[in-house]
């Protein structure tokens, strides 16, 4: 609706200023900038009619647990980051254990339990139609 128009144009009018001033750190500074503001003022003032939780469980049982999946790993996968530049296989490697990490952070952490047990539910109905004599 209209919340989206007002957010597309401060978000080109910012991009623009922050570019011609900045650069291209200045696109990225000011593309956070206005999502951060426009995020926060949608939640503040639109979200009531729009989502069926109370803004402090919203905050805490969605962005509080959205922010420790992204940024623990991010602060463990920083800490062991190779110095120097990687190959080709390591690159492939590292960039593989990031995304199992990161799966298995969101699994255990992110999934409701109801959640998880139907995801391993489907996996296992999945495997057994592989073994010999079962029906699929």
């Amino acid at each position: 609706g209209l919340f989206s128009v007002v957010r597309a144009a401060v978000g080109l009018v910012a991009t623009y200023v922050f570019a011609t001033w900045y650069g291209i750190v200045g696109v990225a500074a000011g593309h956070l900038l206005v999502s951060t503001v426009m995020a926060t003022a949608f939640l503040v003032f639109v979200h009531r009619g729009t989502i069926p939780y109370r803004l402090g469980e919203l905050l805490r049982k969605c962005y509080l647990v959205t922010f420790a999946a992204l940024g623990v790993p991010f602060v463990i996968l920083t800490a062991v980051k190779p110095p120097d530049a990687l190959g080709l296989t390591a690159t492939f490697v590292f960039g593989a254990s990031v995304a199992i990490g990161y799966t298995l952070f969101g699994f255990y952490f992110v999934l409701e339990t109801s959640h998880r047990r139907s995801v391993l539910a489907a996996l296992r109905a999945r495997m057994q139609w592989k073994t010999p004599g079962a029906p699929r």
